[in-house]
């Protein structure tokens, strides 16, 4: 692929400093140029590379997708045209004549969307589920407290009924107080 661009400055602006002319992995290649001569040139001279180690292009394989350009003319493998395409997929993403991949980050910020907003809800529920919990907890001890202060009241009660029925050991009244102003008398 080196020797394709070798020596020739053209390809698509990628930093302030450097041109992209392709992108290639493996046997997949993407070739990058500003305008209809730069692409054929980049063509030809890669088909005729190729030849001269015995490989060729697939002319049916190979596709030509334009963005930003109103040109018609044709893309050539030696004396066949390449297709025009809206869009292409290389290395799993679909590039389109935006220049990008702007459906698939798309559908991928909705996801991402979708997953906050779930996390979100899940989240509100446990912090639901929690305060609940908590709640009934609070609740739940304050009754036990209050059932146990009652018991221990009833206790005390009780244990005071018995206390005076053991100190004074006898059931009967107390005898009616005697008048002691009828004795003042005799």
């Amino acid at each position: 692929m080196r020797e394709t661009t070798k020596g020739v400055k053209n390809g698509i602006q990628w930093t302030l400093w450097t041109l992209l002319g392709n992108l290639d992995f493996a046997d997949d290649l993407a070739l990058l140029s500003h305008g209809h001569t730069q692409m054929q040139a980049k063509t030809t001279t890669l088909n005729k590379l190729l030849e001269s180690i015995g490989l060729r292009i697939h002319p049916a394989k190979s596709k030509v997708l334009r963005v930003g350009t109103q040109t018609s003319e044709a893309v050539m493998i030696g004396d066949q045209p390449l297709e025009v395409v809206d869009a292409f997929c290389y290395l799993g993403s679909n590039i389109d004549q935006e220049g990008g991949t702007s459906k698939e980050i798309k559908a991928l910020v909705v996801v991402l969307v979708v997953v906050a907003v779930v996390v979100g809800l899940i989240a509100v529920v446990v912090v639901v589920v929690v305060v609940v919990v908590v709640v009934v907890v609070v609740v739940v001890v304050v009754m036990v407290m209050v059932v146990a202060v009652m018991v221990v009241t009833v206790a005390v009660v009780v244990l005071v009924v018995i206390v005076r029925l053991v100190w004074t050991n006898d059931c009967t009244p107390p005898p009616p107080p005697v008048d002691k102003s009828v004795d003042k008398w005799l």
